[in-house]
């Protein structure tokens, strides 16, 4: 009977996005249990079996809706691991579980206690190694690895996953020579090739490059990587329609290989198609819910598509996602001054991008014109309420006239006002005036 289901290979891709995040998870503090009972030697219980089968059914229908609810499927694999103390495979994918939701000193009591069960499922011990490294622990990450593949010496993809241990510390001969001993005992090992597309991509070796893709086409014809790497062979050359094409196969083909997606989705930003940007980053958010620098990505996208409050608020959960993606209160704070016109928070998020980066910026940095010419918008808007409010004062300040009273006529011969009218023509003198001269008697009469 094979315990391992399909959700074993579906989740088992976890534990390398995992390690290669630069996250800083929340830890949950380890609980002290009693020493658990010894795992039984005989057949898995038809119940537990079914009970894992059902929690791996709704783990694939809600993963295909991008919708995990972690509480749910926590409660059933926990009661198909309590169903058979000998059955290791639910503890396995607990660990799995717990390291996508952040839980990562969860996820290493879930790996050992797989291990305890069934010291031949490595797959447990690869996955503890992982989160030893995402931990910071890479000595501890090696001596696991190293110590499996001495107790497994035919086991190829404990092999492997050190090779891709070593490529992430830096150590390419060691990597080449993890990577090679794993296609020695499995030829078709996706990763091991991948280890040596990527050495080989990053010396520049292209004919390398091709030559691995076709052994990795041959090996897994259904496989991501290699239309993957051909995509950054694309790049590399500047044909940016050969590498989308590239990078939207290698999507098709692996679902869950969040580099595809990543890459795609990097290529659509950089040529302005927001909207296959969008859901690109949207993919690698759901393969990856600790993808922090996606949501920045994503941010940009939805500006593009003139999304501004989905814009503000990827720029912000960035922001919270990782603390160090300062980047974001920049772009925020360009959204909320030449968007939603509101300087005040601009400015609020300059500043903070500015005092946030680890190292001083260039004086020649845009953010300090967007700055200075935020302020002085500022400036400027101030002065226009003072003026109005000193006009408005001036006005309440002038007093009414009496009521029944009129103005007084202008006397014949004075000055008239500025901006007053002289009395009508052939009205009346006001009393008290001298009477007007008399005709010239020897002007002729009407």
């Amino acid at each position: 009977m094979n315990r391992r289901t399909n959700l074993l290979s579906s989740l088992g891709t976890l534990s390398l996005v995992v390690a290669c995040a630069s996250q800083k998870a929340a830890r949950t503090p380890v609980v002290v249990a009693p020493p658990p009972p010894p795992p039984s030697s005989g057949p898995v219980s038809p119940r537990a079996e079914r009970m894992f089968s059902d929690a791996n059914d709704l783990y694939a229908e809600q993963d295909k809706l991008g919708a995990i609810n972690f509480a749910e499927l926590e409660s059933r694999y926990q009661e198909s691991a309590a169903a058979d103390t000998g059955f290791a495979e639910p503890e396995y994918n607990l660990g799995l579980l717990y390291q996508r939701d952040g839980k990562l000193d969860q996820a290493a009591q879930a790996y050992q206690e797989a291990l305890r069960r069934r010291p031949r499922l490595t797959v447990a011990a690869e996955g503890l190694a992982m989160l030893k490294e995402a931990q910071g622990q890479d000595a501890a990450a090696v001596s696991i690895l190293e110590a499996t593949a001495k107790a497994f010496p035919r086991d190829a993809a404990v092999r492997a996953r050190l090779a891709a241990l070593c490529l992430r510390q830096g150590d390419s001969d060691r990597s080449r020579e993890w990577a090679r001993a794993a296609l020695m005992r499995d030829p078709r090992n996706l990763l091991a090739y991948q280890v040596l597309l990527e050495l080989a991509l990053r010396q520049g070796d292209e004919e390398l490059v091709n030559l691995l893709v076709l052994k990795a086409q041959k090996a897994q014809p259904e496989a991501a990587q290699p239309a993957y790497y051909l995509g950054r062979l694309a790049e590399r050359h500047h044909d940016f329609e050969k590498a989308t094409a590239q990078f939207r196969a290698a999507a098709a083909l692996g679902p869950e290989f969040e580099p595809a997606f990543a890459a795609l989705a990097a290529v659509e930003l950089a040529h302005q198609d927001y909207a296959g940007a969008e859901s690109a980053l949207r993919k690698v958010l759901q393969l990856d819910v600790h993808a922090c620098a996606a949501h920045l990505d994503l941010g940009v996208a939805e500006r593009g598509l003139q999304k501004a409050d989905a814009a503000a608020a990827e720029y912000q959960e960035a922001i919270r996602c990782d603390a160090k993606l300062v980047q974001a209160y920049y772009d925020l704070g360009l959204l909320q001054q030449r968007v939603s016109s509101d300087c005040g928070a601009a400015i609020e998020s300059y500043r903070k991008f500015i005092s946030g980066n680890p190292t001083p910026l260039p004086g020649d940095h845009p953010v300090f014109a967007a700055l200075q010419e935020c302020q002085q918008r500022q400036a400027m808007e101030e002065q226009k309420k003072q003026e109005a409010a000193a006009a408005e004062a001036a006005a309440k300040s002038v007093p009414p006239v009496p009521q029944g009273s009129s103005p007084t006529a202008a006397q014949p011969g004075a000055a008239v006002a500025p901006g007053a009218s002289p009395p009508p023509a052939g009205s009346p003198p006001p009393p008290g005036s001298p009477p007007p001269p008399a005709a010239d008697p020897q002007e002729p009469q009407n």
